[in-house]
């Protein structure tokens, strides 16, 4: 199957990103496309696809990443049961600039294998507890939703290395967030904090502090001061224009 040796993408609203020469064949036969995946790994495809093709995504070895686009059809979290059946999954991303759906699937938590977990454009206003399962989490990203706070069982991610969650409505941090004895990245660029958590002084290994463009947050507990002081390699990014 010469024409699966390019990574291989199927996107039913968007065919730009598929190899034109074997758009075709893939669209005749899914068979060959999850076939493929023993050549690559990577799939990514809408929720209707997922849907449709469950069964058969299941029975792809050493799948290691997925990435769906979630559009208003219907739906159907029990798939994500079904995903957490993949042990070699570790990475999962998850659009819904599509979807108007307002919750982020609580089966999600139970894929216990992941490492890195990206969702963008969701309208949920928070992450549930459960959050904290997933024990072997290295990245987190939650990108361009409504989320106004983390919750304290993020407290529970100890590999977690790198926090995301730019361009939200975040006003309040948990103090478990000092819990992170391994995060040295944390991204919280346009939120609207007014305060940080005195406990974000604990994070020994933190690198880079990401806060600009929040005018709301006028400053910094000591205990970030210090930390900076004894840390010189932390970078902290203060732009409120």
């Amino acid at each position: 199957m010469d024409y699966f040796e390019e990574t291989l993408y199927y996107q039913r609203d968007n065919f730009s990103l598929f190899p034109k020469n074997i758009l075709a064949e893939v669209e005749k036969n899914v068979d060959q496309y999850l076939a493929a995946s023993k050549q690559e790994n990577e799939l990514v495809f809408t929720d209707i696809y997922l849907y449709e093709n469950i069964d058969k995504i299941l029975k792809t070895p050493n799948l290691t990443y997925i990435l769906i686009n979630f559009s208003n059809t219907p739906l159907q979290e029990d798939i994500f049961v079904k995903l957490a059946q993949i042990k070699t999954l570790c990475k999962l991303e998850l659009s819904f600039i599509s979807s108007d759906l307002t919750e982020i699937p609580e089966a999600i938590f139970d894929i216990t294998s992941l490492r890195i977990l990206h969702i963008s454009h969701s309208q949920t206003t928070e992450l549930s507890s459960s959050l904290g399962k997933l024990k072997n989490l290295e990245s987190l990203t939650f990108i361009q939703g409504n989320i106004t706070t983390l919750p304290k069982s993020i407290g529970k991610l100890e590999k977690l290395e790198t926090l995301e969650v730019e361009l939200n409505g975040i006003t309040h941090l948990p103090s478990t967030i000092g819990d992170l004895k391994n995060i040295t990245h944390i991204n919280l660029f346009l939120n609207h904090l007014t305060k940080l958590p005195q406990s974000i002084g604990k994070l020994h290994k933190l690198k880079e502090l990401n806060l600009s463009l929040m005018p709301s947050l006028k400053e910094i507990p000591d205990e970030l001061v210090n930390l900076q002081r004894e840390n010189s390699f932390l970078k902290i990014i203060i732009d409120t224009v």
